[in-house]
């Protein structure tokens, strides 16, 4: 399907790339929103909104310091990858399995 849609007239271009992906999503946001909400009423909104920015902006740091580009941010979720080169990855492990032999 993907693929059909990639080629579909006026669709964006694509580019094939192996990488290792994250996706990660905050367990019980819904649940620390309502928290806050009871605990600071209208104010918690705001509250919620600067937890989550520290944390994003924590998530991102982590994901860029160890070379990786974080693809999109929503709500409470992040989507980040790293671009691998097979040869090189291949590379890496047999030097760690033959240094572990």
């Amino acid at each position: 399907m993907v693929a059909r849609l990639a080629q579909a007239p006026g669709s964006p271009p694509t580019h094939r790339l192996r990488a290792v992906v994250l996706a990660a999503d905050i367990v019980g946001f819904s649940r620390i929103r309502e928290r806050l909400a009871e605990i600071h009423g209208p104010d918690g909104a705001w509250a919620l909104s600067e937890l989550l920015n520290q944390g994003q902006g924590r998530a991102v740091d982590a994901v860029t310091h160890f070379g990786g580009e974080v693809a999109s941010l929503a709500g409470d979720s992040l989507l980040a990858f790293w671009p691998v080169e097979l040869d090189a990855a291949h590379s890496r492990v047999a030097k760690k399995l033959s240094a572990n032999a």
